[in-house]
């Protein structure tokens, strides 16, 4: 596997701006947390190059060269995270001071830095992704039925706030009804991403709710079930995948 071209930008550019990371050291069941700043690149070499992380828990020991750790960075909405070592110690310039440094060895993929399996990213909201869904309650065999149409189950709608490989996150669109979730509930979910993409129906389980920021409104996480529930779900992860990367496009290059 190695880095794609949005990643090797989005690490260029936190050289460029020396952007700010964090370094963990586990050791013996220890985490030591330390801080630094991204100072520049080689991919032809295969390093990055930061100055001396400083130490921000107690104890802990200087960095030495061969020690592997893990690098946490933020650039734009997005969070990331890699696996690093110390190649060598090294001095260089930056505004004609000298500095000491770590050249490190240069990842071979990012991680997510919410330490999911997949990337999340925003969805669009002009216009907004909305979908319809049916309700099971947790372990029910039927969905919540309607109280208008006999035999018929109750037919919902939200809007998406986002949306990973792994599931996604809703609202109740603004000016419905308040939606009764739960941890464990199951959703029948159908929807488009956007013009030109297919109508997916996917089964999810809620995973859990929160307030959007300082407001009443509830955000629901839902995570995608398998195989077991979801026959085509490895077909629509790749075209959720190949959404997720069109918008993190967007997102980087406003």
């Amino acid at each position: 596997m190695s880095l794609s071209e949005l990643e090797l930008n989005a690490l260029q550019t936190c050289c460029d701006m020396n952007e700010n990371l964090t370094l963990n050291v586990h050791e013996q069941d220890e985490l030591y947390v330390f801080r630094g700043r991204f100072m520049a690149m080689d991919v032809r070499k295969g390093i990055i190059v930061i100055d001396e992380p400083s130490p921000e828990t107690k104890n802990a020991k200087p960095i030495s060269r061969g020690q592997s750790f893990e690098v946490f960075f933020e650039y734009k909405t997005f969070r990331y995270l890699f696996n690093s070592k110390v190649l060598e110690h090294t001095k260089f310039k930056l505004h004609d001071k000298g500095f000491y440094g770590l050249k490190i060895l240069l990842p071979k993929e990012l991680q997510d830095g919410d330490k999911r399996e997949y990337f999340r990213v925003q969805t669009g909201m002009r216009p907004p992704v909305n979908f319809k869904f049916f309700i099971y309650e947790q372990d029910a065999d039927k969905p919540i039925m309607s109280a208008v149409m006999k035999d018929a189950p109750e037919e919902f709608r939200a809007e998406m706030m986002d949306i990973s490989g792994g599931g996604f996150a809703m609202r109740a669109k603004p000016g419905d009804k308040r939606l009764l979730l739960e941890s464990g509930d199951v959703v029948q979910a159908r929807f488009k991403l956007k013009a030109g993409f297919e109508d997916m129906e996917i089964w999810a389980e809620v995973r859990n709710k929160r307030k959007y920021k300082d407001t009443d409104i509830t955000i629901w996480g839902l995570r995608f079930f398998e195989k077991d529930r979801n026959k085509h779900i490895n077909y629509y992860r790749n075209k959720i995948m190949r959404y997720v990367t069109e918008r993190q496009r967007e997102i980087i290059s406003r």
